[in-house]
């Protein structure tokens, strides 16, 4: 688990320490036709990403272009999977948890709300529905 390398588990409250032992560092799903991720990035924080193929409106745009809500907004968008920072066909975009607010394992601010899988997944859920509304019949077309 990346955590444990960097900060002293028994600095952090119990309750975390728990949540954060029993999620993995890597989730992979498809949801309304996108492909997803939810990553555990170094600050110990989980990252929620969609995969815009090239059918996509908002493919190659700039994620301040992309008119969607998540939590904190999006601040990625990349040819670079988020896993393996290799470049790949999909353009994907994404998400942190590591805002004002947030607890952030790392950081020395830790008043904030730990962001689990649950409230992650569902952040990248809502970011489907919306690229499937915005995308809408370009996915179908896709995949026939």
């Amino acid at each position: 688990m990346i955590i444990d390398g960097l900060v002293k588990v028994n600095d952090l409250p119990i309750e975390i320490v728990k949540t954060i032992k029993q999620e993995k560092d890597l989730y992979e799903f498809e949801c309304n036709g996108y492909p997803c991720l939810i990553v555990r990035k170094r600050s110990g924080c989980l990252n929620g990403y969609v995969g815009l193929g090239e059918y996509s409106k908002y493919y190659l745009e700039n994620y301040r272009d992309i008119p969607v809500t998540c939590h904190g907004g999006l601040t990625y968008a990349s040819h670079r999977n988020p896993v393996t920072s290799e470049e790949d066909t999909l353009w994907w975009i994404g998400f942190d948890t590591a805002h004002a607010g947030d607890y952030v394992p790392i950081a020395l601010f830790r008043d904030g709300v730990y962001r689990d899988y649950g409230y992650v997944k569902g952040e990248v859920e809502w970011l489907c529905k919306q690229m499937r509304d915005i995308d809408g019949y370009l996915i179908e077309l896709n995949k026939g």
